[in-house]
């Protein structure tokens, strides 16, 4: 039985950073309520390259998962 610690320690980095988008998205919903939407386009542009990352990240999570499954 493998006890390697990164599979679990890749899966709450990728909450984290989940969560952390999740409030950035709630803050640029509220820039833009308040009239501040070049700030607003500016956060979620930046937001693409979490969501362009995020479907990388859960594949090589879940290979490092199978991996360490099959030890």
């Amino acid at each position: 039985m493998n006890t390697n610690p990164l599979p679990s320690l890749v899966c709450r980095i990728n909450q984290n950073i989940n969560a952390t988008s999740a409030a950035i998205r709630e803050l640029a919903d509220w820039a833009d309520a308040s009239g501040a939407s070049d700030t607003s386009q500016a956060v979620r542009h930046h937001l693409l390259v979490l969501e362009a990352n995020n479907e990388l990240i859960g594949e090589a999570l879940a290979e490092l998962i199978a991996r360490q499954a099959g030890s």
